[in-house]
């Protein structure tokens, strides 16, 4: 009987697995056969190498963007969704009320209006290719949308059906410029810190401590808008922040002697994967590019003629205003020397299961106001953010377009001066052996006493815009004479002698990139992957053995193994590595009893992660004199040795209570790892289906290859941003140019290409970007043919 009931339960559960398995495989994308779409001139062949790459050969260019359409949503229709529904604050209504505030929050910015804008400026361009070719791209989108089949997470989550239009892809494209900006996360941490401290604290995490405007806002009311940023950061289904390396070589100094350039984009990751791939043909082009979810056209590429890849240029686009408000009447701020009407528009919320919410955004000269966002009352003092998104129709897309389509040096800074909402650094290269560098998007000029990375005065007129650089005085460099360019999102040299404000990381990654540019006469393509692959830290380093020498007067025999191993370390941070470990948690150590005295818990938790922390820790970490170390909350007067001492015997006992007392079992790749995130899979047991990891990973925050971290007493350090792509093109042969996609090309969970390049990302490898076309024939997993309908 007991065999029977068990043989009963077997099949039973194998029917629930199998019809399972089927019904999460019954999405997957055809790479093979026929197909019938509306509005192709002549047939498509889309051939699908063995990544699932599609390699589209279309008669005419509107073809060729509208079966990209398709076979982009075919694979990434879930992120396209996902996208346009946070950037246009329509989230709650699939996923209930807990991301009404999230949606209040984005619909508050404005991104959408933005969007709404720029896409009526496209549509005036009547007849323009442009035009034809993104709503090809869409239509491709939407015959999808209406005839495809939707991926599970459209069932599991019961999402409608709904067309994709300009307004969406323009929204995504904000969405994105606001994810890069820095400033929405810093201002309020930075005003916060000099109305707490003053100057004497501030100078040692080089902050500049001039003009910042007295105000009555309480540090909680200031606490409120830093944490608003960084929920809303963390609530979003697809969060993004900058980063990314980018260098190219003339060829003077090329093995080849032509121009080789690579790149590799640091961004949060997430599954899918934040690029997509695609080569297109038609006569006039060959392309092959990489796509944001939603966008027709390609921001990373080659062509037949020239290629680019792309780092954040993260100057200071955005600015708090306090405003003053009427007592007597709160839809109104003062302006100079008059109160003066906002301008409101109402909103409703659609809500999942439950009731809408209405709301009404104020919008004052210099932008909305998004304290109306925060749980405590501003009363006469509110804040508005102003943000180049807001200010004007974007011409990005424009610039994409253009880059795509460009044949030489002129075409590309014709398209890298389009570039506006969004600082980007184009690093650039060509056939003709030219390499550039543009520093792009728009640069504010503001008057000299205005200190930027504070919170300004928005009513009395004295702190206001003065308009944007022209582009021909942004940082740029062609054709140098050493032959190298490159791009770490490092400060850039002064413009007539201007040092343009922003969120800039330190310069460690880019000085390594100098040393490697500098230390060799020609480099050919493994030299530039070797560059990718290094996780070798010289700062770290450097700090480890100061902290050993400081210590060694201060430890016991018995205490010296963990200052042995920073004194010898060379700052490499490799899976089998144990240093990394202790360094990490002197770092950590180091800030705790350093600094959260001073700020508390709260925002010690809050300013621990920050860029701003990231910034200052390599000056930091060697100032003995610095007012930190001393510990506010005893009566004794605490000096660095002592904090340093404190850090390091904590540390050693963490590890030793975490690994055991022998340091060769302390292993890197036991703490350090990588999980690809799906949205669905935030929560158990999805993340067992739709996440792809953990995988163990050398690599640490500031270093090329970088695998960032936040950092935590806990002993673990989950990787949340890295490059989200790497590149390399060798005009020498240019039909061997590589690329690798940290987890897949498709959105598809059951999909054997959801995940198949992890493994090659995670051991630093490549898989060619093929535009051969018969290496491509050889290679394929089918070709699918567009027909036309009519």
């Amino acid at each position: 009987m007991i065999r029977k009931i068990l043989f009963a339960l077997f099949i039973i559960a194998a029917v629930f697995y199998g019809t399972g398995y089927f019904f999460l495989r019954s999405d997957l994308p055809h790479y093979d056969g026929q197909l019938l779409l509306n509005g192709l001139k002549g047939e498509v062949r889309v051939v699908f190498d063995d990544h699932a790459i599609p390699h589209i050969y279309a008669e005419n260019e509107e073809d060729a963007y509208r079966a990209l359409g398709y076979v982009h949503a075919s694979e990434r229709l879930f992120q396209m969704e996902m996208a346009r529904r946070v950037a246009s604050g329509m989230l709650a209504e699939l996923l209930g009320e807990k991301l009404v505030k999230t949606d209040v929050f984005f619909r508050t910015i404005g991104i959408r209006r933005m969007a709404e804008r720029s896409a009526a400026r496209l549509q005036e361009m009547k007849g323009s290719q442009i035009l034809k070719s993104a709503l090809a791209y869409l239509d491709g989108v939407n015959q999808f949308v209406d005839n495809g089949k939707m991926s599970v997470e459209f069932k599991i989550l019961g999402i409608p059906k709904r067309h994709f239009d300009l307004v969406d892809v323009y929204a995504i494209i904000g969405y994105t410029t606001f994810g890069f900006s820095n400033a929405i996360h810093q201002e309020p941490v930075v005003s916060r810190l000099m109305a707490k401290y003053g100057e004497p604290y501030m100078k040692d995490w080089n902050i500049d401590p001039k003009n910042v405007p007295s105000d009555t806002l309480t540090l909680t009311q200031r606490k409120a808008i830093f944490d608003l940023f960084a929920e809303m950061q963390q609530r979003s289904p697809y969060p993004v922040r900058f980063g990314s390396n980018s260098w190219v070589v003339a060829p003077k100094r090329s093995k080849y002697g032509k121009v080789i350039l690579a790149n590799d984009t640091h961004i949060f990751f997430a599954q899918p994967s934040t690029w997509y791939e695609a080569h297109i043909e038609y006569p006039g082009l060959s392309f092959y590019g990489n796509h944001l979810a939603g966008v027709p056209f390609a921001f990373i590429g080659h062509n037949q003629a020239v290629a680019w890849g792309l780092t954040i240029f993260p100057t200071d686009n955005m600015d708090m205003y306090y405003e003053k408000v009427n007592p007597e009447d709160p839809a109104e701020v003062w302006v100079d020397d008059h109160w003066e009407k906002t301008l409101e528009i109402h909103e409703t919320v659609r809500v999942k299961d439950t009731a809408d919410t209405t709301f009404t955004i104020r919008i004052t000269r210099h932008g909305p106001l998004i304290s109306s966002l925060l749980p405590e009352p501003y009363g006469e003092k509110a804040v508005s953010l102003r943000w180049v998104n807001n200010e004007m129709p974007t011409t990005t897309l424009e610039a994409a377009y253009s880059l795509d389509h460009a044949t030489n040096i002129d075409d590309a800074r014709n398209a890298a001066k389009l570039i506006d909402v969004l600082g980007l650094n184009v690093m650039y290269g060509d056939t003709e052996g030219n390499i550039a560098w543009w520093a792009s998007g728009k640069i504010s000029k503001r008057p000299p006493h205005v200190n930027s990375k504070v919170i300004l005065d928005g009513a009395s007129g004295k702190d206001e815009l003065l308009g944007y650089f022209d582009f021909e005085e942004n940082p740029h460099s062609e054709n140098p004479e050493s032959g190298v360019l490159y791009s770490a999102n490092e400060r850039p040299a002064p413009v007539n002698g201007y040092h343009i404000p922003g969120y800039y990381t330190p310069n460690t990654r880019a000085k390594r990139i100098r040393r490697f540019l500098m230390g060799k006469e020609r480099f050919d393509m493994e030299d530039f992957k070797r560059m990718h692959r290094d996780v070798l830290s010289e700062s770290d380093r450097d700090i480890a053995h100061f902290f050993a020498a400081q210590l060694g007067p201060l430890v016991s025999d018995e205490e010296r193994t963990g200052l042995e191993l920073m004194a010898a370390w060379d700052g490499d941070y490799q899976k089998g590595d144990n240093t990394p470990l202790l360094y990490t948690k002197m770092q950590y150590y180091m800030l705790e009893y350093g600094i959260r005295d001073e700020l508390g818990e709260e925002d010690f938790d809050a300013i621990a992660n920050s860029y701003l922390i990231k910034r200052t820790i390599i000056d930091l970490f060697v100032n003995m004199n610095s007012l930190w170390w001393d510990d506010v909350t005893t009566d004794e007067k605490e000096t660095y040795h002592d904090i340093l001492l404190k850090s390091y015997r904590r540390s050693m006992a963490d590890l030793k209570e975490q690994f055991g007392d022998e340091p060769s079992k302390w292993k890197w790749e036991k703490v350090h790892t990588l999980t690809h995130v799906h949205p669905i899979g935030r929560q158990a047991p999805f993340d067992k289906l739709f996440n792809v990891g953990p995988f163990p990973m050398p690599g640490t925050n500031a270093v090329l290859n970088k695998q960032g971290f936040r950092l935590t007493a806990g002993g673990h350090y989950d990787i949340f941003i890295g490059p989200a792509l790497r590149i390399i093109h060798d005009f020498s042969q240019p039909e061997n140019s590589v690329s690798i996609n940290p987890t897949g090309q498709s959105g598809h969970v059951m999909s054997k290409y959801y995940d198949d390049q992890a493994e090659l990302y995670n051991a630093g490898l490549y898989r060619k970007q093929m535009t051969d076309k018969e290496e491509i024939q050889q290679k394929s997993i089918g070709t699918l043919t567009l027909i036309p309908a009519q």
